[in-house]
């Protein structure tokens, strides 16, 4: 049994102390404030419930692994979560992941293992702050993008959909030593990707979420009703866009020695429970389980262009991903248009303030693609 500790309280963190538990693990919780007490809120008593199923229209979904358990601490204080952990789950926004890893960062000992869920390479950057802090510990970093689907039903119940008939991960580890033995401590399925650029380049969120956010913003601000027009926006015309991503991602990924789904089989893979046939982007939103559950999205409207599928997806995402396309000589106009929409939108210069090598203390001018894998290995 490892102790796992998940600092975090959105569903992502609670997912994954379900099935830590669930797993016969030691399990701790942990949020800061101000945001303990909506934890304590929604894991009262320790109890983290996913229920069975989902019906919606008349047709039913079923949760991977439902049931209910009691974790064995939730608590605030990040120094006692942090303290003998095994393995240490960080699932906060990417424009905290600093301030928290600088946090915990006096607490940690030899050989604890830190993914991070959405970590779009925060792993270099805690490398290069341990290093600046000139504190010598054998930390083990690791980035995970989950292959599920997660619903809220209410504030205490969660649906977790997906094709598998287990809770499985697929992380990218910041090193390539004893991965075995990594991989024993965490008694749950875990699929070991070649690198953490291997996750960053999985993370589909720079196709779903950011090209139809920033395509329609002009009916996104002038929107007043509350009815769910997300996926509405999602076109034949932004569906190409989007596609475009997509090949652009691929090709990166392929740069770097990588082969990686695209958008459309990741889907089919591990998204399409109902198994239709979704042939295009489009499909995939209109003609799929994210259209028939719309009544359990929490889609916030009016949508503007501060919402976080641009100011943590392009500066954390988008703009490393084409930081790693420059450095490969790989061509990505329509993830650079995206870029530069966004900036001119927020008045900011994401090409320079997102997640650059530079913030990874990398120098981009000499740098091969070699030289960058080393970084991560």
């Amino acid at each position: 049994m490892s102790k796992i500790t998940i600092i975090g309280s959105g569903v992502c963190a609670r997912v994954f102390a379900y099935y830590s538990k669930l797993n016969k693990h030691c399990v701790t919780l942990c949020e800061r404030a101000p945001y303990f007490d909506n934890l304590k809120q929604k894991v009262k008593n320790g109890i983290i419930n996913v229920a069975d199923k989902i019906e919606c229209e008349d047709v039913v979904y079923n949760s991977i692994q439902p049931g209910c358990v009691k974790i064995d601490e939730v608590t605030g204080n990040l120094k006692k979560a942090v303290h003998g952990a095994d393995i240490i789950f960080l699932n906060t926004a990417a424009f905290a992941q600093e301030e928290v890893f600088r946090e915990i960062m006096p607490f940690l000992k030899d050989n604890q293992i830190i993914i991070s869920i959405y970590g779009n390479l925060c792993s270099l950057l805690f490398k290069k702050i341990l290093n600046e802090s000139n504190i010598s510990k054998n930390i083990i970093f690791g980035e995970v993008f989950p292959s599920v689907s997660i619903l809220e039903v209410d504030s205490h119940s969660l649906i977790v959909l997906g094709k598998q008939n287990e809770f499985s991960l697929e992380i990218g580890f910041m090193t390539s030593k004893n991965i075995n033995d990594i991989l024993k401590q965490f008694y749950f399925k875990v699929k070991p990707l070649k690198n953490l650029f291997a996750s960053i380049l999985s993370n589909d969120h720079m196709i779903a979420h950011t090209p139809p956010l920033l395509l329609n913003m002009g009916v996104f601000e002038s929107y007043t009703g509350n009815k769910d027009i997300f996926l509405n926006s999602i076109s034949e015309s932004t569906s190409r866009v989007m596609l475009a991503i997509d090949n652009e991602r691929l090709k990166v990924a392929n740069a770097y020695g990588l082969k990686l789904d695209s958008f459309i089989d990741t889907y089919n893979k591990y998204h399409n429970i109902m198994n239709r046939e979704i042939m295009t982007i489009k499909d995939a939103f209109l003609n799929s389980i994210l259209n028939d559950l719309k009544p359990y999205l929490t889609m916030k409207f009016p949508l503007t262009s501060k919402h976080r599928y641009i100011t943590e997806d392009v500066p954390f995402l988008l703009t490393p991903v084409f930081e790693m396309a420059r450095i490969a000589n790989v061509k990505v106009p329509v993830i650079e248009s995206m870029i530069a929409i966004a900036s001119e939108y927020n008045n900011i210069d994401y090409f320079s303030e997102g997640r650059t090598l530079h913030s990874f203390g990398l120098k981009k001018s000499s740098l091969t693609i070699d030289q960058l894998l080393v970084q991560v290995l």
